[in-house]
């Protein structure tokens, strides 16, 4: 079996930070960012080598053992306060129904590894039918909105239940028993799916 391993943007080499500026630009996930613009190499190469400074984010890229899937992000990290802001995007080649696993990585991040009681993400309002699937499939909630988004929030109290009844069948469909997150001091924490309660 494989793990699901996070790598921390600044640990990336040069060509898995142009593989993740590479899906970024595709107009399918572009179009659901809150800035859709491009972004180009030397400012997205720039931002990496920056986020060593940044304690209030962290971004993942998110593999399969050695097969890169995904990112995830977490920003606004503020020491005492309970809540963060998450996002993320499956990247060229994920494997069908990766989204679902992705969903239940980024809220454990959120609760196991980082330890907030809840995180909230904006969500473009024409990506209505993936943000149905969030409040059906994981118990999410409208929290706000404007024209373009809706904020959406997921607490631990409603993540933790799905999780409990949906570790196991996820983990053994995709092949993978741990996550290991890979950060930039060299840390490396492991969470092993079956001895968690």
């Amino acid at each position: 079996m494989d793990d699901i391993i996070l790598k921390n943007f600044t640990v990336l080499t040069k060509d898995e930070l142009e593989l993740v500026l590479k899906w970024r630009n595709s107009e399918r996930v572009r179009m659901m960012m809150v800035n859709k613009e491009e972004i180009p190499l030397a400012e997205h190469l720039a931002y990496a080598a920056r986020l060593r400074d940044l304690p209030d984010r962290r971004y993942y890229l998110v593999c399969i053992g050695d097969r890169p899937c995904a990112v995830i992000d977490y920003t606004e990290m503020e020491p005492g306060v309970p809540t963060c802001n998450t996002g993320l995007y499956a990247g060229d080649g994920a494997p069908f129904g990766f989204g679902m696993l992705l969903e239940h990585i980024r809220y454990h991040g959120v609760f196991v590894r980082f330890g907030y009681s809840k995180t909230h993400s904006p969500m473009r309002k024409e990506n209505e039918r993936y943000r149905q699937n969030l409040l059906n499939r994981f118990g999410l909630t409208i929290i706000g909105e404007n024209e373009e988004y809706y904020d959406l929030q997921q607490t631990r109290e409603a993540w933790e239940p799905l999780w409990k009844a949906q570790r196991k069948r996820l983990f053994e469909r995709f092949g993978v028993s741990r996550i290991v997150w890979r950060e930039l001091d060299g840390e490396i924490v492991t969470f092993d799916l079956e001895k968690e309660g």
